[in-house]
């Protein structure tokens, strides 16, 4: 079994190059970028570049059907990146001789995350990002490019060992959504 068909593209790259690779995804819709002291989230520009290039530790640029990821071990170290796209898969499958392969929906999972969100805070000010200010149930703060949404949408791409046992050999954010909960 060929693994990561969900993989379109993928290399390293170094803080100057930041821009060329994420001009890679101009149809994502949000981006999540974490730094040693904080994570910020907010809707992506096409083309932009995210701030402090120099503490970035991961970079998602995400939407429907693909997510460009940044990653690094160490500050200074350089980055690798891949983008997983459904669109991809889908056309990458069609040559495969097990009809199990050609079928992602029996590899590919979608699932959404409840975010920890205490309700009984209402933050009277806006975002900095054009999203929500909310707080965590145990006070900490952050911001998500949302009106109402409470769970963060997950596509989760799953590997078979020669068990047979499934684990999960990639993830993507997806978008953000409603989870109803209790009832």
């Amino acid at each position: 079994m060929k693994r990561d068909y969900w993989v379109a593209e993928s290399g390293d790259c170094t803080e100057n190059e930041l821009a060329a690779v994420t001009a890679k995804v101009p149809d994502c819709r949000y981006c999540m970028a974490l730094y040693p002291d904080r994570f910020v989230c907010r809707k992506w520009s096409a083309g932009s570049v995210p701030e402090d290039c120099s503490s970035l530790l991961e970079l998602r640029i995400f939407g429907d059907n693909r997510e460009l990821w940044i990653h690094r071990s160490a500050l200074g170290a350089a980055f690798s990146w891949r983008i997983a796209d459904d669109c991809f898969l889908n056309e990458a499958v069609k040559a495969e001789s097990s009809a199990f392969m050609r079928n992602p929906k029996l590899y590919r999972m979608e699932t959404m995350q409840l975010l920890d969100i205490d309700k009984t805070v209402d933050f009277d000010s806006s975002s900095l990002y054009g999203g929500k200010r909310l707080r965590t149930t145990v006070g900490g703060d952050y911001e998500l490019p949302v009106s109402d949404e409470d769970a963060v949408i997950l596509v989760s791409y799953l590997e078979f060992g020669d068990d047979g046992m499934a684990n999960v050999s990639d993830f993507r954010l997806k978008g953000f959504g409603y989870l109803k909960v209790g009832g």
